[in-house]
């Protein structure tokens, strides 16, 4: 996870994007089959966000993640399942999804630039 450096330094004087690595960390030692992340990008400058993504694609689990960040999902997820106000409203191609921009705008997302 690259944070062996950040051993003695209080969890307090970590950065957003270290304290989610370590998040991360603690959970892979569980090593299950599926990880769930909510919002893993937000607050992340884009240095850490690109580390985080880099993480992601290497890992070898299932994941199931909630977020708004179209960009995330268009570099690192083949499949995609879009929910609105609870309910399933598209499960398909994420390449397919994302090319919809009228069915994105009306479920309050944003094409990646």
């Amino acid at each position: 996870m690259g944070l062996s450096h950040l051993a003695q330094r209080s969890p307090y004087h970590l950065s957003a994007g270290e304290k989610k690595r370590a998040a991360l960390a603690t959970v892979l030692t569980m090593q299950s089959t599926i990880l769930a992340l909510d919002e893993p990008t937000a607050n992340l400058d884009p240095r850490p966000r690109r580390q985080l993504l880099a993480l992601l694609q290497d890992l070898h689990q299932t994941i199931v993640m909630a977020t708004h960040d179209m960009r995330l999902v268009a570099q690192g997820f083949s499949q995609m399942v879009v929910l609105d106000k609870g309910q399933v409203v598209a499960d398909g191609s994420t390449e397919a999804l994302l090319e919809d921009h009228t069915f994105l705008e009306a479920h309050g997302l944003e094409p990646p630039c």
